[in-house]
C-alpha cells in the first residue's frame, strides 16, 4: 500500500526499522546471533555483568550485519533529497548528490551508530519477572537484524522523485516480531519497539 510520507518523517524512520516486523534467524545472510550463552539459560539467571556483556555483544553483532550498500544507496538518496529540500533545487539536482554521495566511500565506522549501545549502558538490573531463555531472547534479536534488512532494501529502492513527490512506501511494521511477542508473553518487559535491551 502507497502512504504519502513526509521527507521529515522518512529521513527518521530508520532509527525504528531495527524494532519491528517479520521473524527469522540471521538475516541477509548473516550467521545468527550467539551470545555465548545455552540456549535454555534463563534470562532473569544471568547477572547484571553478563547482561551487559550479552547487550554489547548483540551491538556489535548488529553493526555486522547491516547491508551496508542498501545503507549507503537509501542514505545518499537522502541526502539529496535534504538538499533539495533545504537549499531549493529539482529532482535532476537531487539524483546529481545522491551520485556524488554515492561515489564517496561508505564510513564503515558509522555502522556502531545503529546498535543498542546506549541501552547497554543503561542497564542496571537482569529481568527478574521474565521467564524466557537466551535462545528465546536470541530469536529476538535475530527478528530485528532481518526486519531492519529487508526495511532498508524496501527504503533503498525508492528514487529522488518519489521521495520529492512524497509518495515512497513505508515498510510494513507491526509493533513486535512474533518471536519479540513470545518474550512479552513470557513476562518480559520489552517497550513497543522490540527493544529488548531498554527494558533490562
Amino acid at each position: 500500500m502507497k502512504v504519502l510520507c513526509a521527507w521529515t518523517v522518512c529521513a527518521l524512520m530508520l532509527v525504528a526499522l531495527p524494532a519491528c516486523g517479520s521473524d527469522g534467524t540471521g538475516g541477509g545472510g548473516f550467521p545468527p546471533f550467539d551470545s555465548g550463552h545455552p540456549d535454555e539459560t534463563l534470562l532473569a539467571e544471568l547477572s547484571v555483568e553478563e547482561t551487559i556483556a550479552m547487550c554489547e555483544a548483540y551491538d556489535v553483532h548488529f553493526a555486522s550485519s547491516i547491508d551496508e550498500d542498501g545503507l549507503h544507496q537509501y542514505e545518499c538518496t537522502l541526502e539529496g533529497v535534504i538538499e533539495v529540500r533545504t537549499g531549493g533545487g529539482d529532482e535532476e539536482g537531487c539524483e546529481e548528490r545522491s551520485a556524488a554521495c554515492l561515489d564517496e566511500p561508505f564510513d564503515e565506522g558509522r555502522l556502531e551508530d545503529y546498535g543498542p549501545k546506549l541501552y547497554c549502558e543503561a542497564v542496571t538490573s537482569p529481568p527478574v519477572m521474565c521467564t524466557a531463555t537466551v535462545g528465546d531472547a536470541e530469536a529476538c534479536l535475530d527478528s530485528r537484524v532481518v526486519r531492519y534488512n529487508t526495511g532498508l532494501s524496501n527504503l533503498a529502492g525508492y528514487s529522488c522523485g518519489e521521495w520529492l513527490a512524497e509518495t515512497a512506501e513505508d515498510p510494513e511494521s507491526s509493533s513486535q516480531t512474533p518471536a519479540c511477542q513470545a518474550l512479552l508473553d513470557q513476562g518480559c518487559d520489552i517497550d513497543d519497539h522490540g527493544t529488548l535491551w531498554s527494558a533490562l
